[in-house]
Order: structure tokens, then sequence, then C-alpha cells
């Protein structure tokens, strides 16, 4: 199936990362949709799967998309569960994003 780029766009524009992944790249759906804390400030919900990889969105207790230290530990921390993995911010109001796969 070719991909669409017009509802490509539609999934990124309104950060509708779940249809990205699953509906139009074809990836698998997570195997829990559930919101997961990772610590106290921070909830992380799977999006999608391909092989070894998880898609991560995550979300803080303030709303914000967290500083580089605190992206670095998150990562980290969820690297026991999680060997391979992209982990995406959201701010509280869905109007930014940050993907974060360090190298």
């Amino acid at each position: 199936m070719p991909l669409n780029i017009e509802r490509i766009y539609d999934s990124l524009h309104n950060f509708d990362f779940s249809t990205l992944f699953i509906e139009e790249l074809g990836w698998n759906s997570p195997l829990t949709k559930r919101a997961i804390e990772i610590d106290d400030n921070h909830v992380r919900y799977a999006i999608a799967r391909f092989m070894t990889i998880t898609i991560m969105e995550i979300k803080n207790s303030e709303g914000t998309i967290p500083d580089t230290q605190t992206r670095e530990y998150l990562y980290k921390e969820l690297s026991y569960l999680f060997p391979k993995k992209l982990l995406i911010f959201i701010d509280k109001d869905r109007t930014q994003s940050l993907w974060y796969w360090p190298k």
C-alpha cells in the first residue's frame, strides 16, 4: 500500500501518533494502551511497536516537555524494559512534541 502523505501530515499535525504509526506506517498495536507511571512526575503510553522497537508517548505532571537531563534519565529508566525505543514527549495542550532517540 503506498503512503498517503496527506494523512501522514494530518496525523503529525493533530499529534495523533497512534494513527501515524499503526494505520499509516503499518506498525503493530502496543501490547497495552493503559497509562503506566515511570516515576512520580511522568507517565508513559505505548503507541506502537515494530519488531523490537517500541514507540512511547511521555507526559509529565507539569504539562511541559522535560529538559535534556530528565529526558536522558527517563530513556535510561525505560531501557530495562525496552532496549530499543522512541520516546515522544508531549506538552499538556498537545501543541509541542519532542521526539527522543539518542545516539
